[in-house]
C-alpha cells in the first residue's frame, strides 16, 4: 500500500485515483469502457480498462478465468534474532533483515483455503521454515500468536502472470502469484508498450507464454 501511495504521489497530474468504488461491472460503451456500481450508476470511463485487482478480477471477465485462483499465504513477525543482517536470505522462503526490530518470514502456500486470517499453524510453518533457512539461528525463537498477517494471492493455472487484452478495450495484468514485487514492474511496463503499440521488452515466444489466450483450448 505505501508503494502504491508513492507511486501515485509521484505521478499528480497523470494519475486520479479513487478508492472506495465499489466497481460491479465493465462494459464497452461504443469507443469507450465504462465501469458501474451495483445500481448501475458510472464511476468511471476512459478507452481502455485494465484489470489489475488479483482474483476479483474473475467477476469482470466473461469466461470467469477458470485459470485464477487464490492461494491463501501467511508471513509471520520474529523478534529480533540476527541483528547484523544486512540482506534478506531467499531459499524455499524468505526471511528479512530487522525491520522496525523484527523480522519477517514467508511465506505459506495454502491452496486449501481463501480466509485471510493468521493460524498458529501456519505461524509455526514459518517458524520451522525459518530454521531450515538459517539454521541454528531462528530455531529457539518466539512469537507471539498475532504476530503475523495473511492475504491471498492471485495465481494462473500454470503460475506465470498473465497480461494482455481480455476483452473489447479490457486488458489485464494479473497472477502475479508469490512473485509479484518481481513481475510488477516488468509486467507494467511490458503491458504498457502492448497498449500503446510500442516495442516490449519481452521476446514474442515469452508474451505468448504469457497472454491469457494460452489457457483458450481449440475444439471442433
Amino acid at each position: 500500500q505505501t508503494l502504491c501511495t508513492t507511486l501515485i504521489g509521484s505521478m499528480p497530474q497523470s494519475v486520479l485515483f479513487r478508492g472506495g468504488a465499489d466497481a460491479r461491472a465493465i462494459r464497452a460503451d461504443g469507443e469507450a469502457v465504462c465501469v458501474t456500481d451495483a445500481d448501475d450508476k458510472l464511476l468511471a470511463n476512459a478507452n481502455l480498462a485494465i484489470l489489475a485487482n488479483g482474483v476479483d478480477a474473475k467477476s469482470f471477465i466473461a469466461d470467469g478465468a477458470p485459470w485464477l485462483r487464490a492461494v491463501r499465504g501467511q508471513v509471520t513477525e520474529i523478534a529480533a534474532t540476527v541483528p547484523k543482517m544486512r540482506a534478506p536470505v531467499c531459499r524455499e522462503g524468505y526471511i528479512t533483515p530487522l525491520l522496525g526490530g523484527r523480522h519477517y518470514v514467508g511465506a505459506t502456500f495454502d491452496e486449501s483455503g481463501i480466509a485471510a486470517i493468521v493460524t498458529s499453524e501456519d505461524q509455526r510453518a514459518n517458524l520451522r521454515r525459518a530454521a531450515r533457512i538459517l539454521p541454528g539461528t531462528f530455531e529457539d525463537a518466539g512469537l507471539d500468536a498475532d504476530s503475523g498477517w495473511a492475504a491471498v494471492r492471485c495465481v494462473s493455472r500454470d503460475r506465470l502472470p498473465v497480461m494482455g487484452p481480455v476483452g473489447a478495450n479490457l486488458f489485464c495484468c494479473l497472477g502475479l502469484g508469490s512473485r509479484g514485487f518481481s513481475w510488477a514492474p516488468l509486467a507494467a511496463e511490458t503491458l504498457a508498450s502492448l497498449i500503446a503499440g510500442a516495442p516490449v521488452a519481452l521476446e514474442r515466444s515469452m508474451m505468448r507464454r504469457l497472454s491469457g489466450s494460452r489457457f483458450t483450448v481449440a475444439t471442433g
